[in-house]
């Protein structure tokens, strides 16, 4: 009671499971995961299939509570590092761990010779059509750098 006859309540707010896009991308994909493929002992009673929330913030280097608060959404920036280790855990391969990276607000960390390292063959052509002149072709930029992924010889020195 608060004085004038009137009780208080207090309003506690549960996350919006909707909203949780990263909680259901990692839920699934540990479904998907066979304890097996990870070296774990599929043996026993198992209550869910695939790998439990344990085994998952075991083999990726962090607490059980903090990959259960990712996967509820009570916990929603995950960092790079814990992105990754997560990723490498469930197996994920680089297009499914960018997505997950996404679904985070991260910018997936590419691996070397990926797919940004890639140009097309019609850009190419263009490129050789051109002898005389210098020219390159940057890769996506990141942090403001960029690096040169094709091009000719004369474009080099730019």
């Amino acid at each position: 009671m608060n004085g004038h006859g009137e009780g208080v309540f207090r309003l506690f707010t549960v996350p919006d499971r909707a909203g949780n896009k990263l909680g259901e991308f990692l839920r699934a994909h540990r479904a998907r995961t066979d304890p097996a493929d990870v070296g774990m002992r599929a043996d026993g009673d198992r209550r869910v299939t695939g790998l439990r929330r344990e085994e998952v913030a075991v083999l990726a280097g962090v607490s059980v509570d903090y990959y259960a608060r990712l996967e509820q959404g009570r916990e929603r920036n995950p960092s790079p590092q814990v992105l990754d280790a997560i990723g490498q855990a469930l197996r994920l391969d680089a297009d499914t761990r960018g997505h997950a990276f996404r679904l985070a607000g991260l910018s997936p960390k590419l691996p070397p010779g990926g797919s940004q390292d890639l140009v097309h063959s019609p850009l190419l052509h263009l490129l050789d059509s051109f002898p005389m002149a210098a020219a390159y072709v940057p890769s996506p930029s990141r942090y403001g750098r960029s690096r040169r992924v094709g091009g000719r010889r004369a474009g080099t020195s730019v």
